[in-house]
């Protein structure tokens, strides 16, 4: 396994640890954060790898690259993956409700329950577990078919 891969191996497996260690524990706002890591990550390799937003390495981190743009720009490559590009949205939007709903409010109203918050940060960061196993298997897929395709040419 090349250095980089190794890397990459070890950073998912802390996020990963982090990730359970965080939804035991109801810390589900640092849970619902390394899963939008590993979301971006998957869907920005495969966006980079398809030329589908131009891209450098030092954008990575700007808006360009956002949780929402790369789930728009990858929408037409999960029409077969049963409501995969519907979930993700449903994960973002859930997800920055959470994030920015706990304490944010219009200035001299109050904010949300936040009971109501932590129920539904529960809810994201279990979804958002499971959608993270699910975009790594249509990362996989998805690579292995251009690999397939590439073969073909030859």
């Amino acid at each position: 396994m090349k250095n980089s891969n190794i890397r990459k191996y070890l950073s998912y497996k802390e996020a990963y640890s982090r990730m359970d260690k965080a939804i035991k524990n109801g810390f589900y706002f640092e849970a619902i954060t390394i899963q939008e890591s590993i979301l971006s990550d998957r869907l920005l390799s495969f966006v980079v790898s398809k030329n589908l937003i131009e891209i450098n390495e030092n954008e990575i981190h700007k808006n360009k690259v956002s949780l929402g743009n790369l789930i728009n720009a990858t929408k037409d490559f999960m029409t077969e993956y049963n409501g995969l590009h519907i979930n993700l949205v449903k994960f973002k939007n859930q997800r920055n409700l959470c994030v920015h709903s706990l304490v944010k409010s219009f200035p001299g109203k109050p904010t949300l329950n936040v009971s109501n918050i932590i129920n539904l940060s529960n809810e994201t960061c279990l979804m958002g577990k499971s959608l993270t196993r699910e975009v790594l298997k249509w990362h996989k897929l998805e690579r292995n078919k251009t690999i397939s395709k590439d073969k073909s040419l030859i």
